[in-house]
C-alpha cells in the first residue's frame, strides 16, 4: 500500500525536476521524472519525446529505441496527482480505450491519424510506420502514476486486448510504490553477503593494498547470491550499481548463447566457455581450510558478468534442474581505491562493443573538462545526472557534449544521432582528443546547440497546441544535429573560425532555413528516416534553397 512517506519521497524528486528544468507545472515535471528514471535518457532527448497536449490521443510521450540489440517503441501515458489522497488509488481506466484506439489506427496505418494527432505525435507516427515497414519492433506501453497502478479488473482485459493486437506488445506499470523503491535503490546501503566456493580449487593473491580470490561456484549457489531478499522472484539490482553495462535482454545474441548454453545437454562445459563474473568489494573473509567455504563479502558489486548473471537467473526460473551441472568462474577483488575499481570495470568490459560514458568518467580529459568548465560557471556531468540539483541551463552532459562536437567539428551529425552509444567507445579518441579539445571549443558548440534547441522548443510548444501543421515544423525535433552541422559548414564557407561563437551564431537562422527547405522537398519521407541517412549531410552541403531538385527520399509504399 502506498503511504504518505512514499508520496513525500517521490514528490520532492518531481519538484526538483520542476525547479532545475524551469517547468511550468508538476505534471510536466512528472513526465520528465518518469522518462528519466525509466529510459535513462538525457533531458534534451526527453524534451523531444513529449507529445502531451491537445490531440495527444492518450499518448504523452514516445521514444524509439533503435540500436543493434534493441528494437523497441515506447508509448507513455502519465497521470500526476497534485496531492496525496489514499482514496484516489488507481490509474484512471478511461485512458485504456484511448490507447487501444490509437494503437488500432497506428497498426492499420489509418489516413485519419494526421487529422486526429497533434503534429509532434504524428511525426512520431510517421517514423514508426517507416520502421515497421523495415523490421519488427517490440512495443512497450507504459502507464505511469504517482498514485496506484491500474485496478486488476481493468488491467486483465487491457492486457488481453493488447495481446489481440500483436504478440510483441507488452504492458508496463509504474506507480508510486515502484518509484519509491527506485529512489530507495539509489541510496547506498552497507551489507555483507555470502557465497559458497565449490570444493577447494581456489587461488588467492595479495599485492600491497590489492587482494583477490578466484574460485568456482555452482550456478544454484550464484542464483541464491543474486536473489533479491525482499522479492525472491527478482534479481538484486543493487549488486549492479557499478556495472558499466546494462542487461540487454534474453533476445540479445550474447545473452541467448549464455542462456542456451546453461540449459543445454553440455551444461558441464559452461565453466570453460564463459568468462564468469567479477565482484569488487570493500573486504572479504573465508576459511581457507574449509571445503565448500562460504566467502563473506562486504558491499559486493558485480562489475563484469551482468549478462551472465541475468541470463543464468532467467534460465534458473525456466528450469532450475538443468542448472545442476553448471559451474561459474568467480573473481573477487578487495579494494577501497575507487579509481582502481573503475579501471577493473573498464578492463573487464573492454572486450565488448557496448561502451558506457561511465567507462570514461574518470578519464583525465573528462576530469580536466569538468574542472575548466566549472571555472566558466558550468557543471559538466561526467556521469549521468551528476549535478541534477543544479539548474539545467548550467549543466553540460558529457554524452551530449560528445554528440554536438561530433556534429559541429567533425561533421558527423547522423552518427552523433544514431550511434551515440559509440561516443565513449570507438569515437572517443577522435572527439575527446586532448590535443584538439578545450573547454572553450566545447562551450562554443554548446551555446550554438542551445540557440537551436531554443528554436526547437518553440516549435514543440506550437505543435502541441494545434491539430495540424506544415510538414516542415516537425523536422527540427529529429534534425537538430544537422542544423549544427550546417552552421559549421556555413562558417567555413564564409571563412569564420568555428570557435568564434558570436560570428557563428549569425549563421543559425540561415542553417535552419536551408534544412527546412530541404526537408520540405522530401515530403512523404519521415524526418526520423531523413536524419539517420548517411547521405543527408552531403545532400545538404550542396543544396541550394533556390534549386528545384527531385526528392532524395521516396516514401515507403503502404
Amino acid at each position: 500500500m502506498i503511504t504518505l512517506l512514499d508520496w513525500g519521497q517521490v514528490n520532492q524528486k518531481v519538484s526538483n525536476f520542476r525547479e532545475t528544468m524551469a517547468l511550468k507545472s508538476r505534471s510536466d515535471a512528472f513526465i520528465y521524472y518518469c522518462l528519466n528514471h525509466i529510459l535513462k535518457i538525457d533531458l534534451d532527448d526527453i524534451t523531444s519525446c513529449v507529445t502531451d497536449g491537445k490531440f495527444d490521443r492518450g499518448i504523452d510521450a514516445v521514444f524509439i529505441e533503435s540500436s543493434v540489440d534493441k528494437k523497441i517503441i515506447h508509448f507513455f501515458q502519465m497521470k500526476c496527482r497534485d496531492e496525496f489522497k489514499p482514496t484516489v488509488r488507481n490509474f484512471p481506466s478511461e485512458e485504456i480505450n484511448k490507447i487501444l484506439s490509437f494503437l488500432d489506427d497506428l497498426l492499420k496505418k489509418s489516413e485519419k491519424m494526421e487529422g486526429t494527432c497533434n503534429p509532434l505525435l504524428f511525426s512520431k507516427v510517421k517514423a514508426i510506420w517507416d520502421l515497421l515497414y523495415q523490421e519488427p519492433y517490440d512495443v512497450h506501453i507504459h502507464l505511469c502514476t504517482n498514485a496506484q497502478k491500474l485496478a486488476e479488473n481493468f488491467r486483465k482485459p487491457f492486457v488481453e486486448a493488447l495481446a489481440k493486437r500483436g504478440d510483441l506488445i507488452s504492458l508496463f506499470e509504474h506507480d508510486l510504490a515502484v518509484f519509491s523503491l527506485l529512489e530507495l535503490g539509489s541510496c547506498k546501503k552497507e551489507r555483507t553477503l555470502s557465497i559458497k566456493l565449490f570444493e577447494e580449487q581456489n587461488f588467492e593473491r595479495t599485492d600491497g593494498s590489492m587482494r583477490g580470490l578466484i574460485g568456482t561456484v555452482k550456478a544454484q549457489e550464484l542464483i541464491t547470491f543474486l536473489t533479491d531478499e525482499s522479492s525472491p522472484s527478482k534479481i538484486d539490482k543493487f549488486l549492479f550499481e557499478e556495472n558499466i553495462r546494462l542487461y540487454l535482454g534474453e533476445k540479445n545474441e550474447i545473452n541467448s548463447k549464455i542462456y542456451n548454453s546453461a540449459l543445454s545437454s553440455n551444461a558441464a562445459e559452461f565453466w570453460y566457455l564463459n568468462n564468469g563474473i567479477t565482484i569488487v568489494c570493500d573486504s572479504y573473509r573465508y576459511l581457507t581450510s574449509q571445503t565448500n567455504a562460504p566467502v563473506f563479502i562486504k558491499n559486493p558489486q558485480i562489475v563484469n558478468g551482468g549478462q551472465t548473471s541475468f541470463s543464468l537467473f532467467e534460465a534458473y526460473n525456466r528450469d532450475f534442474k538443468k542448472l545442476e551441472k553448471v559451474k561459474v568462474l568467480v573473481k573477487i577483488i578487495e579494494t577501497d581505491d575507487a579509481e582502481f575499481r573503475s579501471r577493473i570495470a573498464e578492463a573487464t568490459n573492454s572486450q565488448t562493443m557496448i561502451r558506457s560514458r561511465d567507462l570514461r568518467s574518470n578519464d583525465n580529459v573528462q576530469l580536466k573538462l569538468e574542472s575548466t568548465l566549472n571555472d566558466h560557471g558550468y557543471f559538466y556531468e561526467r556521469k549521468s545526472n551528476q549535478h541534477q540539483d543544479k539548474p539545467h541551463i548550467q549543466r553540460i552532459d558529457a554524452r551530449k557534449a560528445g554528440q554536438i562536437m561530433f556534429s559541429y567539428y567533425h561533421k558527423e551529425p547522423e552518427k552523433a544521432k544514431s550511434a551515440s552509444e559509440k561516443i565513449f567507445g570507438e569515437y572517443y579518441e577522435l572527439i575527446f582528443d586532448p590535443h584538439s579539445i578545450t573547454a572553450e571549443r566545447l562551450l562554443t558548440c554548446h551555446k550554438l546547440y542551445q540557440d537551436i534547441e531554443q528554436q526547437k522548443n518553440l516549435v514543440l510548444q506550437n505543435m502541441k497546441t494545434k491539430l495540424q501543421a506544415h510538414y516542415s515544423e516537425a523536422w527540427i525535433v529529429e534534425g537538430i544535429f544537422h542544423v549544427l552541422y550546417m552552421v559549421g559548414h556555413l562558417c567555413e564557407r564564409d571563412s569564420i573560425a568555428l570557435e568564434e561563437y558570436k560570428e557563428a551564431q549569425t549563421k543559425v537562422a540561415e542553417a535552419i532555413q536551408i534544412v527546412d527547405t530541404f526537408v520540405q522537398k522530401q515530403k512523404g519521407a519521415s524526418a526520423y528516416r531523413i536524419f539517420r541517412s548517411a547521405g543527408t549531410k552531403n545532400a545538404l552541403k550542396i543544396f541550394s534553397p533556390a534549386q528545384q531538385t527531385e526528392m532524395i527520399f521516396k516514401s515507403q509504399e503502404a
